[in-house]
């Protein structure tokens, strides 16, 4: 558990976001040796860590990236498409933009057309496209990006030796960050390495900040927002022609996104249930090197790996689920779907 410095190298978040292809695509094992070898260039000699990335090479490096981007960005995109939607109305109020379309008002208000434009409808998903990619891509002088420990960067990739050396020295790295963020999918709690990573965490930091983010949360609200979009600007362009087609729009998107959070929900109950059963024989290791160490350490840490089964069922256990229920949604990301 000790720290040192020497090998200590981290990744601003921002940059990690930035080099999906080639740090989230594919496990580094399964990279070519020259990609591999390059990936330790894109890390930096640091004092510490903010966050300490946990995630298992089994899952979609896709979901797990969409999911860092909106638990870190998601401000941006709120605010850009706020800004776009003030700048509009004013546009609107001007009477400088085209109305192809009306709505027609019941005569209980009135009767009479309204005059009407898609412009808003429109602009919304890209306007928050643009501040998620703004967010990504501005200089670290302007909005700092806090330090991550990811490993296809922090560990050398090729050079055994100080592979060996961070590998080793992985239970340091751990304490030396304020939060260990769990990318949790289906097959985290059948890793070895991820139960080490939580175990050795919450051993050498036990009060540090564990942080559990189901990546399943933010998909499911991306593929929502896309549908209705989608829906919303094909009512907007003509109100008459696309109102059937509109509706069976909403419908559908509302019928994905509760399919799709069911299926996840089993999932997660499934993986309760996988770390409240858990069984340290069953969990399963790439590479037979590193379930040695693991082993190993988890000897030296707990007495037998008994003790540490009976730890991971128990106390482990409880820290892990009571940060997942009950399962919430950022306000700041349903604002947009709701504007629509």
């Amino acid at each position: 558990m000790d720290v040192n410095l020497e090998i200590m190298r981290g990744i601003s978040l921002r940059k990690c976001l930035r080099n999906v292809r080639n740090l989230w695509w594919a496990s580094p094992l399964d990279l070519p040796e020259k990609i591999r070898s390059n990936l330790w260039k894109k890390s930096a000699s640091v004092s510490g860590f903010d966050v300490f990335l946990s995630h298992t090479w089994q899952s979609s490096g896709l979901r797990k990236c969409l999911a860092l981007l909106l638990q870190s960005t998601w401000m941006w995109g709120l605010a850009f498409w706020l800004f776009i939607l003030l700048l509009l109305m004013i546009i609107y109020m001007q009477n400088l933009l085209p109305t192809p379309s009306g709505y027609s008002l019941p005569q209980r208000y009135g009767g009479g057309t309204v005059p009407q434009g898609p412009w808003m409808a429109i602009f919304s998903l890209p306007s928050c496209l643009f501040g998620l990619a703004l967010a990504v891509y501005l200089p670290e002088r302007i909005w700092q990006s806090p330090t991550c420990f990811l490993d296809a960067v922090s560990i050398h990739q090729t050079d055994q030796g100080l592979m060996k050396q961070g590998v080793y020295g992985l239970g340091g790295f751990l304490k030396a960050s304020k939060e260990l963020r769990i990318l949790w999918s289906a097959p985290y709690f059948s890793r070895l390495w991820c139960i080490f990573e939580l175990a050795a965490y919450r051993t050498a930091n036990p009060t540090g900040k564990i942080t559990l983010a189901p990546v399943f949360v933010e998909s499911a609200v991306a593929a929502y927002f896309v549908a209705s979009y989608l829906a919303c600007v094909s009512f907007t362009l003509d109100r008459q022609s696309f109102l059937f087609l509109s509706l069976v729009g909403q419908m559908v998107s509302t019928y994905i996104l509760i399919w799709y959070l069911r299926r996840n929900l089993s999932v997660k109950r499934k993986l309760i249930s996988d770390l409240q059963n858990f069984d340290i024989a069953q969990a399963q290791c790439r590479l037979q090197y590193d379930r040695d160490f693991v082993l190993d350490a988890i000897t030296d840490w707990f007495g037998s790996q008994e003790a540490f089964t009976d730890y991971v069922r128990g106390n482990l256990g409880k820290a892990a689920t009571s940060g997942l229920l009950p399962l919430t949604v950022e306000l700041g990301w349903l604002l947009p779907v709701l504007g629509l």
